[in-house]
């Protein structure tokens, strides 16, 4: 299963269209900002594809969650820099959640054109 784990971290990172320097998972544990980055276009995805209604408060439970389960995710694949406890995991992940909502408040009080050219 661990050998499993980066493969579908990779395929998420295509999948939701990040840039090149964060499509290897392994630069998602170099720092809490780098997963928030991360958090933030996967529920941003979700926002647009899936989960439509997702508004409100409800986002930020939304990347508390997908921020916890991509660093659970990134331990059980082993990543190197997360730490060796679920608890460690948890809060790298937690912590990135937040910072992703930080993110997506900051796109959104860009002007409209800043703002457009982080949606294209």
């Amino acid at each position: 299963m661990s050998k499993l784990i980066p493969l579908l971290l990779a395929l998420l990172a295509n999948v939701i269209g990040l840039s090149e320097d964060l499509r290897d998972p392994a630069a998602w544990v170099l720092s809490t900002g780098a997963l928030a980055a991360v958090v933030w276009a996967t529920v941003k995805f979700l926002r647009v594809n899936i989960l439509k209604q997702l508004d409100g408060v409800a986002v930020i439970f939304a990347s508390i969650g997908v921020g916890a389960g991509l660093a659970v995710a990134l331990g059980v694949g082993g990543y190197e820099g997360l730490g060796s406890s679920l608890v460690e995991w948890l809060a790298f992940g937690i912590s990135a959640g937040f910072g992703a909502t930080l993110i997506d408040q900051g796109a959104k009080a860009l002007p409209k054109s800043g703002a457009a050219r982080l949606e294209g």
